[in-house]
């Protein structure tokens, strides 16, 4: 079965939970755009009509998004750099029918990577993360004992990592791969959250084998619309994927919705301003409540660490939340790496991330 965020139904099944759940397990920006309402009800007659297949119009204007944020790139990205698709992990699984040899994961990440190698049947491996006190950090891939990775074919990571929202430079991750003529596959579904995140994109790097990940499902509030899309150097991946890729799989109101969410600065510029105040606000409260250990993130979320001293599982935390605060958390003891003392929490509005911690200080007092 899935293991993610955002089951409600799930959960209040589970608890028998009838009342209102303050949901921290999905990383969802809690704003949308200003007209985004109105466009889609003025907009409603594009059900009734196909989407262009081969979304000319949005796969532009991401392009010209991407110039627009891309700093340091001297390379010119235009539509035909770019596949759209239904959510970024309609991508992962799109991408991986391209592969044949060995798939490398940096983890602890998202499941979907692994999970769709093993649905294709596609060889894999597991690269640790190393912990350290102040949290995770990518493995040192200029050691002699990485030479062990240098025969797979592709390596996926995730930055900002889920899930522990810490933005990184992958420069040693870059050079390595680009030695060994391995893919890069870069999971950026929440680097929009990031301050100077322009500085820190796999789009930066000359490599032509670099592929990128993004999403307009977080970072626009809009989980719902599915809407996701790879950006990369190699157009010949491009062709192969809508060779591979089943028609139509991005609604015509979503096509034409992310067309106009990419015009949107101000809401760009004002969702990064809110995340860093929300982001220290909850990271120094929780810093404070014995028995946590809360690390660093740049995004929309962060991980902590219970210590031994609470006495709790993360599963323990997570039933008692929402059975006495009607409060989500992700319990993170599935991601490979961590432990049954690990949980995740979404950044949320200033009202929601008080009651969690109120929440989280009552608890901690026993």
């Amino acid at each position: 079965m899935f293991k993610h965020g955002a089951d409600l139904e799930k959960i209040r099944r589970k608890y028998h939970f009838k009342g209102e759940l303050v949901d921290f397990s999905s990383n969802i920006n809690p704003f949308t755009p200003e007209n985004t309402v109105i466009n889609i009800i003025e907009n409603i007659e594009e059900l009734r009509k196909y989407p262009d297949i081969e979304y000319i119009d949005l796969r532009n204007s991401i392009a010209e998004h991407i110039m627009d944020h891309s700093q340091k790139s001297d390379f010119f990205f235009n539509q035909e750099n770019i596949c759209v698709g239904n959510g970024a992990t309609e991508l992962v699984y799109l991408f991986m029918k391209t592969i044949n040899g060995k798939v490398g994961v940096v983890c602890p990440t998202f499941s979907e990577y692994r999970r769709a190698a093993n649905i294709i049947g596609k060889k894999h491996v597991e690269i640790q993360m190393i912990h350290t006190e102040d949290g995770l950090e990518y493995p040192d891939f200029t050691k002699p004992e990485m030479e062990i990775y240098k025969d797979i074919e592709v390596l996926f990571i995730c930055n900002p990592n889920n899930p522990d929202g810490k933005l990184r430079n992958i420069d040693k991750v870059v050079d390595f791969c680009q030695k060994n003529c391995i893919k890069l596959v870069v999971d950026e579904t929440f680097i929009e959250f990031c301050e100077n995140y322009q500085e820190y994109t796999a789009l930066n790097y000359s490599y032509q084998n670099i592929y990128v990940l993004r999403a307009f499902t977080k970072f626009y509030g809009l989980p719902g619309i599915r809407l996701g899309y790879l950006v990369t150097k190699d157009s010949s991946c491009i062709e192969e994927l809508f060779k591979l890729k089943e028609p139509w799989s991005v609604n015509s109101i979503a096509a034409y919705l992310g067309v106009d969410l990419l015009k949107d600065k101000k809401f760009c510029e004002n969702s990064r301003k809110f995340y860093k105040e929300e982001r220290n606000f909850l990271k120094k409260s929780l810093a404070e409540i014995p028995h946590l250990k809360v690390f660093d993130t740049d995004s929309a979320f962060m991980l902590v660490k219970i210590k031994d001293t609470l006495g709790l599982s993360a599963r323990d935390l997570k039933k008692k939340l929402i059975l006495d605060y009607g409060i989500v958390i992700r319990d993170a003891s599935n991601f490979l790496g961590l432990n049954s003392k690990y949980f995740r929490i979404a950044v949320k509005r200033r009202k929601d991330n008080l009651l969690l911690i109120e929440s989280l200080e009552k608890i901690c007092k026993f």
